[in-house]
């Protein structure tokens, strides 16, 4: 069960707020029984929020429940200096960056782009137990169409995004239920790394993101922004994705987990992507090629993971929630 706070004075919606009153507030919290509070940032002062937000989570941890935290400490902070991200993940499970979604494919193109563009300090942050947070999937409300929904999904898989929905349970048509619970876009957002999917490649039109994975694997996104027209006819070698030099990859198609071939690094990979839409697969390296060496794409591979500045030995579950409100 969860509840929504405010760490100022009153909530944005004019209830009351949590300020002065932190460690009451945990401990009724935990009383009801709460699982996840997400706490906004209303009628506060941000320059406060590096202190009071760690001052919730030690009350949420005296409380001795364990309580998802969602902050939304950065996102009052962004305009004005760069938030101590470092800081941030030590505190918080989940943190809100930028503006909230709206049911509309413009918003979800902004807040993708904003991630893209802020990458360098975001994705650093992320990893298993604490999360950027894009905000909810719009998926199964009005405003998106069933590639833009499909589109979103990947995206927020590729991002390592918390999955939050936002719509109507009773009222939600089998299409937009099936994105939502489609088991293979799922793995790729729980996959145990954690690691948040970097956009490698940008042009007016298309963008590709790729999240390493377990085992060599990468989710690779090729992301149509176009509005008009005809599906964009996409032909690019894996290598000029930015994919690691393994000798070969066997690629399966995100959604589906059909099968689409084998390709070396220099092999073009070519598809039609939808109007506001997107292709995702999963590129699986293989090492075993005669006369060839592996050791290119596994040091690849290394650095990707080494760059994310992650402990990833012995995390099984992205969703391990750090000692502070343990799952």
């Amino acid at each position: 069960m969860g509840i929504y706070g405010d760490y100022g004075t009153h909530t944005c919606g004019g209830y009351p707020g949590s300020l002065d009153n932190l460690q009451l507030d945990a401990q009724t919290f935990a009383a009801w029984g709460i699982d996840y509070l997400k706490l906004d940032g209303c009628y506060s002062d941000p320059k406060t929020m590096d202190v009071g937000y760690p001052q919730m989570t030690k009350y949420l941890n005296d409380t001795g429940r364990p309580i998802v935290f969602s902050c939304s400490w950065p996102a009052y902070q962004v305009s004005y200096r760069t938030p101590n991200y470092t800081w941030i993940a030590e505190n918080c499970n989940l943190w809100r960056n930028f503006d909230d979604i709206s049911d509309s494919w413009d918003s979800v193109k902004t807040i993708i782009n904003y991630y893209g563009d802020n990458q360098n300090d975001l994705i650093p942050a992320a990893g298993p137990g604490h999360f950027n947070d894009p905000d909810m999937l719009i998926v199964g409300n009005y405003g998106l169409s069933m590639s833009e929904s499909r589109a979103q999904m990947a995206m927020w898989a590729i991002l390592a995004a918390p999955l939050v929905m936002s719509v109507d349970l009773r009222t939600i048509q089998q299409w937009q239920k099936e994105i939502l619970l489609n088991k293979n876009v799922l793995a790729i957002n729980q996959e145990a790394l954690g690691i948040q999917g970097r956009r490698v490649y940008q042009n007016d039109i298309l963008t590709i993101w790729i999240k390493p994975m377990i085992n060599n694997q990468f989710a690779v996104a090729l992301l149509n922004q176009g509005q008009d027209g005809g599906p964009y006819r996409f032909n690019m070698t894996l290598a000029s994705m930015s994919l690691p030099q393994f000798p070969m990859y066997e690629l399966v198609e995100g959604f589906t987990g059909v099968p689409v071939g084998t390709f070396r690094p220099n092999d073009y990979f070519a598809t039609n992507i939808d109007v506001s839409g997107v292709y995702l697969f999963v590129a699986q390296a293989r090492l075993g090629v005669p006369n060839s060496s592996p050791k290119a794409g596994e040091d690849q591979f290394a650095k990707l993971v080494q760059a994310k500045k992650l402990h990833v030995a012995g995390h099984q579950d992205p969703l391990v929630v750090k000692k502070h409100t343990a799952l």
